[in-house]
């Protein structure tokens, strides 16, 4: 059994079994990784009404883990992406088979999980770790393509998204995948150490080196070569940011 995080003390099972056939998707508006079934805020609204666990029918700064009323089958997470960036964490020894969570009963219709309080991405971008806690994980649990549980301790201690370029949402969604684009993992990994809560005073006063670093970090992108629909999201979340504070 694993410990939730949070203080409402939610125990679950961790049991061999199908990863979620669930892409995952990394939104850069709302700082989010989602593995979820639902592709609109209509099927998202149903979704939550017919299954229990942490979260709110609107969104809210809390992480959203929703299961499976009956069989306790974790079916989607809505996890926040902190922030404050820490130095990197060890890479956990765990296996590779893919693992299901259970909710075990009674099962409560909600409580509380929190968001997680650091981030890391490597320079070349490879990963995107958060983490509820700083001690080092031990073990992972593999719930969907490229997305794992840190756990350490019997707890439950962070995520993993890996190759996170590859999973950033875009506006319309795209139909059609696109290859791996290590241009674009480092320019992500680039833009998180850049934009994280140490750069929110130089947001707040215009500073001009950091616009220069992302009008930089922008222009380094060719919109005509590699994965060019992720690559026009990074470069929207880039301008939005300049537009607003600048």
């Amino acid at each position: 059994m694993l410990l939730l995080p949070g203080e409402s003390g939610i125990r679950v099972e961790v049991r061999g079994g199908a990863e979620l056939g669930r892409v995952p998707q990394l939104s850069l508006s709302d700082l989010t990784v989602t593995v979820a079934p639902y592709s609109s805020p209509e099927e998202r609204e149903t979704h939550f009404l017919n299954t229990v666990g942490s979260g709110y029918w609107h969104p809210s700064a809390e992480d959203e883990v929703r299961f499976d009323p009956d069989s306790g089958q974790a079916l989607s997470f809505v996890l926040h992406i902190p922030e404050t960036t820490a130095p990197p964490a060890d890479a956990p020894i765990g296996s590779d088979a893919p693992a299901v969570l259970l909710l075990p009963r009674p099962r409560p219709r909600h409580f509380a999980i929190p968001p997680s309080k650091v981030r890391h991405v490597p320079p070349d971008g490879s990963f995107l770790t958060c983490l509820w806690e700083t001690e080092s994980p031990d073990d992972t649990i593999r719930i969907a393509e490229n997305f794992t549980l840190l756990a350490t301790g019997g707890r439950v201690c962070g995520w993993r998204l890996s190759d996170p370029e590859r999973f950033l949402a875009t506006d319309p969604p795209r139909h059609q995948p696109e290859p791996p684009d290590s241009e674009l993992g480092r320019a992500l990994g680039t833009y998180f150490r850049t934009v994280d809560a140490a750069a929110a005073d130089k947001l707040d006063d215009e500073d001009p080196d950091l616009r220069r670093e992302l009008e930089s970090l922008r222009d380094s992108l060719d919109l005509d070569s590699g994965a060019s629909t992720r690559r026009r999201s990074l470069v929207a979340a880039i301008d939005e940011l300049i537009t607003f504070f600048f």
